[in-house]
């Protein structure tokens, strides 16, 4: 068994502040985006991939990235891997790096696997954007994790280069149906049909 330090909180939580209520909002508005207004994302629903590729560009943009794009061929199709970095101050060289998939399963919208996860990457690219980080921060999109990609030279890894210290996929994948019947611990409540 694992033991965390110190003692687990145990009382009422405190409601959350405004910033916080933004940032849930935002999450909420993201993966409505993904999950429902786009849809289905991968090269079988190609139209959903590129509307995904657009609104990431567009959503970084606005939180003044410079967006690098790593263009790839899959069943004859243009998949995008999606880049943006944040140089570091002391350890510069050092890169943590900050990532999700964006495509989904054939026949699901992918709210959860994984358009939670790419809102929580973009909520963190979005926080950190004015930020001057010890390590430089790379957060990257990537196409083609699901299936029948996964693990095979079509499934193109995001951009590692340089000294890689720590590698955070899927910042967030939330089991919504469980989420979905405790609104205390769900505020986000999107659908279940991914």
């Amino acid at each position: 068994m694992i033991r965390m330090p110190g003692k687990s909180y145990n009382g009422p939580l405190t409601p959350p502040s405004s910033h916080e209520l933004a940032i849930s909002d935002q999450l909420r508005q993201d993966v409505k985006e993904l999950a429902w207004r786009i849809g289905q994302r991968n090269v079988y629903q190609y139209s959903g991939l590129v509307a995904s590729v657009e609104f990431l560009k567009e959503s970084l943009v606005k939180a003044g990235y410079e967006v690098q794009i790593q263009d790839f061929t899959a069943e004859g199709k243009t998949c995008s891997n999606i880049a943006v970095e944040i140089n570091g101050d002391k350890k510069a060289d050092e890169i943590v790096i900050v990532g999700a998939h964006y495509d989904s399963v054939f026949g699901t919208t992918g709210a959860n696997d994984n358009a939670s996860g790419v809102a929580a990457t973009l909520a963190l690219a979005r926080l950190f954007a004015d930020s001057k980080p010890l390590r430089t921060l790379r957060f990257v999109f990537f196409a083609n994790e699901e299936p029948p990609f996964f693990q095979t030279e079509r499934g193109i890894a995001p951009p590692c280069e340089g000294n890689l210290q720590f590698f955070l996929n899927d910042a967030i994948t939330l089991w919504s149906s469980f989420l979905e019947e405790r609104s205390l611990t769900n505020p986000m409540k999107f659908p279940v049909e991914g």
